[in-house]
């Protein structure tokens, strides 16, 4: 025993007075505090009308306890396929690659080969493991197996091969039919008759030969595989599709709470996704991802039937939060609450596979990329007029007669008889938290002030962000909406952000890191993803607590200045419809002066004027540069011959060409009001937009 705790103990002067001096508590003994007794129960509220996409449905909350709290939008989304016959994809007359012969033939000629291959390698190693190794035998032996397997095996081997020739050349599925020669004459056998160190010459050749081998075996398993994988595609009635990622969110507009016929609190579904970024908890994003729907099976695109899922949403209300803050419906006796949600479109969450119009031998047909990709290789096709067509995938999903199902699940709590009374018989006041929302369209200058002057009462925080119109607009059906990407290829665009109070400056002009990076670690100890911005005018946001906010009531101009990156306003086509690159062929263009308004010629000219054959050391990166160039070159490309009056442009081209888009800006106020339920009625004491 050391003794040296007793030393710890015994260790005082007159400045311990301040930590143990008249203790008021201690750490040895628990203590605790009795409750009063309730209970919870959740309950499935349904809608007055059925949930719909596009379309608004609302409930009124029924009193079946004394208090409500936890709340969550469940939706149950339906099984879903988009079938060929949806898209007017026809295969009629279009049956490629139907012979079941060319499955055997493609793996008789590849048997034949890797039986070859894998003969010669025991003949050079049998001859290898002779007590007198005859190198020059080993090669003549080589020789006269080949040339015998040829002489016996050729007329095999040809009528395989003509039966094959057109499947092996169009699907590059050949490879150099000369690949054993090849390999044959790449060992060099003069080597290893001459050389004098036999050993490590005779390993080197074999073991080149042997890389050679496998990368034979490589190619025709690998190309066999994709070729396979074209063919299933091409006869299954589906096409590709997909949900958007974060689907919870993203088919969310907004959810309303009324009280009394009055509009309390409004979360749109841009701030649903913000404020989940800013409070979620690492260790639980597996579990919301399961959740809101973000799970392969619902948003890989592919060809796969996308199954029937249950997507819950957790709500944010002021009475989700805290248990202290559970709405009172006892005590508002002549009010209901309602709840209102409002979906986006269907093609605002969905879309599929791009779908071209073209002419198969002097037939009309709608097809995919692939298919046209497959089966243009067979010389009996002749493929022309192809462009582009949109799908509306609001008619199918009509004519497929999907629905939704859905309701809120509500947590009612139930109190005992005393406390019931009190909460029935008292006025209550309750400091609430709503979020008020500033939302500016069609934003697409680089500098610009945006005046907030729908904030109002006490704010807590401030959250901004953008979305690019172009990432959240599927008029084709084949882009994906992306309501939860907020940034600029993985940057922040908004590059720096000042707010004026009455033409004073309350937030000095500062760049996105402090806005995207400090603020957030900070105040919510988070890391946040790039493009959202926030300040916060408290010590504790996340806490009710209040530690501290700015009066906007009191505010006559609440301005802020933004700047935006440059490159933000403009996009290539790849970035929204970002498949089937590996395919090429000539599209016509039916809206050449649609397509040459939307083109930032501008931008490219400048690109090119500045940045070609100059020797100067950039700001940007090379490989930036690289690409700005590159694309510049194709915008002007494509620019030239629309106005040539060429409207027939490679698909490849299409895909990199600058075209302009513009933004919505979107600014979130956490302002704090007092909800006050007197006489059986609730309302909120200050005005403000909500």
């Amino acid at each position: 025993m050391s003794g040296g705790g007793l030393i710890n103990i015994v260790s005082n002067s007159t400045s311990d007075i301040f930590l143990t001096g008249d203790p008021q508590i201690t750490f040895y003994k628990m203590s605790y505090r009795r409750y009063t007794n309730f209970s919870i129960d959740t309950i499935d509220l349904p809608f007055n009308n059925s949930i719909s996409f596009g379309n608004e449905t609302e409930l009124i909350v029924n009193r079946f306890g004394d208090l409500i709290s936890k709340t969550g939008l469940h939706i149950t989304i339906p099984s879903i396929e988009i079938t060929k016959k949806d898209v007017g994809i026809d295969i009629t007359n279009l049956r490629p690659i139907d012979n079941p012969l060319y499955l055997k033939n493609y793996n008789d000629i590849k048997n034949i080969y890797m039986n070859i291959m894998s003969n010669i390698y025991k003949i050079v190693y049998k001859g290898y493991q002779s007590i007198n190794v005859s190198y020059l035998s080993i090669r003549q032996d080589v020789k006269n197996y080949v040339n015998s397997y040829y002489t016996t095996n050729n007329k095999k081997i040809i009528k395989l091969l003509d039966e094959y020739n057109e499947l092996l050349t169009n699907y590059k599925l050949d490879y150099r039919l000369s690949n054993l020669w090849y390999i044959i004459t790449h060992i060099n056998y003069d080597r290893l008759v001459d050389n004098v160190i036999i050993k490590e010459v005779m390993l080197k050749e074999l073991q080149y030969g042997i890389e050679k081998c496998r990368e034979v075996q490589t190619y025709f398993f690998n190309s066999y595989q994709n070729f396979k994988k074209q063919k299933e595609q091409f006869y299954d009635n589906n096409i590709k599709s997909a949900w958007t990622k974060k689907l919870g969110h993203s088919m969310i507009d907004y959810i309303d709470i009324f009280i009394g016929g009055k509009r309390i609190d409004r979360h749109l579904g841009i701030w649903i996704d913000i404020w989940n970024d800013l409070v979620y908890k690492e260790t639980q994003i597996d579990s919301y991802n399961n959740l809101i729907g973000n799970i392969d099976v619902l948003t890989n695109f592919n060809i796969i039937k996308k199954p029937s899922y249950d997507i819950y949403v957790p709500m944010s209300f002021w009475f989700n939060k805290y248990y202290g803050l559970a709405f009172p419906l006892i005590a508002m006796q002549y009010n209901d609450i309602h709840i209102n949600v409002k979906l986006r479109k269907f093609e605002e969450v969905f879309y599929t596979e791009k779908i071209y119009k073209c002419y198969v031998n002097d037939l009309p047909k709608n097809l995919t990329a692939s298919m046209i990709d497959f089966i243009r290789k067979e010389s009996k096709f002749t493929i022309t007029d192809i462009e582009e067509t949109n799908i509306y995938l609001q008619d199918i999903w009509e004519n497929n007669n999907y629905s939704l199902s859905g309701n809120i699940i509500t947590d009612y709590i139930f109190l005992d008889n005393n406390e019931r009374k009190r909460f029935a018989q008292s006025g209550h006041e309750y400091l609430i938290e709503t979020n008020q929302n500033s939302i500016t369209e069609n934003v697409s200058t680089n500098d610009f002030d945006i005046v907030f002057d729908q904030f109002k009462n006490q704010c807590k925080e401030i959250v901004w962000a953008t979305t690019q119109n172009c990432l959240t607009t599927n008029t084709n059906g084949s882009t994906e909406c992306q309501w939860y990407n907020y940034s600029n290829r993985g940057k922040n665009p908004i590059t720096t952000t000042q707010l004026n109070l009455n033409g004073h400056v309350r937030l000095q002009k500062q760049n996105s890191n402090y806005y995207n990076n400090y603020q957030p670690y900070v105040y919510h100890k988070r890391s946040i993803p790039k493009g959202i911005n926030m300040y916060s005018f408290c010590l504790e946001p996340l806490q009710h607590q209040p530690s501290g906010a700015c009066n906007f009531t009191v505010i006559d101009d609440i301005r802020m200045f933004l700047t935006i990156d440059n490159t933000y306003y403009r996009y290539i086509n790849k970035q929204l419809y970002p498949h089937d690159l590996h395919i090429n062929f000539d599209i016509i263009i039916n809206n050449p002066n649609e397509l040459l308004e939307k083109m930032d010629y501008e931008f490219s000219l400048f690109t090119i004027n500045k940045y070609t054959n100059e020797n100067v050391t950039y700001d940007t990166d090379t490989k930036t540069i690289k690409e700005m160039l590159f694309h510049s070159e194709k915008t002007i490309k494509v620019y030239n011959m629309l106005k040539q009056g060429i409207n027939l442009i490679e698909l490849n081209d299409y895909r990199q060409i600058y075209l302009k888009t513009d933004a919505t800006f979107y600014a979130f106020n956490s302002a704090l009001n007092i909800l006050r339920l007197i006489g059986g009625y609730g309302s909120l004491a200050y005005s403000g937009n909500v």
